[in-house]
């Protein structure tokens, strides 16, 4: 384990590639795309930037569930949930390098 400064300076470094995969990700969201679709273009887009591990799994949640509060215990991207015109969209994930 990191002392914490040079943990937060690592966490500092990771979140640069994490936000570049989360940009790109958001420009190829389009409505009839199943949050499982999403999810797995996110772990691709993740990868691309080094991210092999991850934390938790990759969490996207959309439409009606969004004003509630999800955890990954009740909720994982589904097949079933598709995107519709207007939609919000949440997206989270936890990837990981080492122990950061």
């Amino acid at each position: 384990m990191l002392p914490e400064r040079q943990y937060l300076e690592r966490f500092k470094e990771l979140q640069k590639p994490t936000i570049e995969a989360t940009n790109a990700l958001i420009g190829e969201i389009l409505p009839g795309q199943s949050e499982k679709q999403i999810a797995d273009r996110y772990y691709k887009l993740l990868e691309g930037q080094g991210f092999k591990e991850h934390w938790y799994p990759v969490l996207i949640y959309s439409g009606e569930i969004t004003g509630k509060p999800i955890t990954r215990r009740v909720h994982l991207p589904s097949e079933n949930i598709v995107i519709k015109k207007n939609d919000i969209i949440f997206v989270d994930s936890t990837p990981m390098k080492g122990t950061v």
